[in-house]
């Protein structure tokens, strides 16, 4: 399907102002539920973490990836091979990060 017109434009800004948050971060937090990452959140993480930003994995879902991966390796690799599973222990990292400036 080819978007065109006003949707393609509305489509473009949301991309431009996601990427410009994501250069203006400290740290990003990518939600990795369901059994595969959304692709989009894969894409940020990824970005994030080629622009030097701490990426923070949070995953609630009991769902895993395969039988041997929580998330795809290259995701948990962007994430600095730790997965958090709950908004707590996500809490403490960001209480470390500030304490660390």
């Amino acid at each position: 399907m080819i978007i065109k017109g006003k949707g393609k434009r509305i489509r473009k800004a949301h991309f431009e102002k996601d990427m410009k948050l994501l250069k203006q971060a400290d740290v990003i937090i990518a939600v990795l539920n369901g059994t595969d990452v959304d692709s989009g959140t894969a894409v940020e993480a990824s970005v994030a973490y080629s622009l030097g930003k701490k990426v923070i994995g949070l995953r609630e879902d009991f769902r895993k990836y395969s039988s041997l991966e929580e998330v795809n390796l290259m995701v948990e690799g962007v994430c600095g091979w730790r997965i958090l599973h709950n908004i707590k222990q996500v809490s403490a990292v960001l209480a470390e990060l500030k304490g660390v400036r």
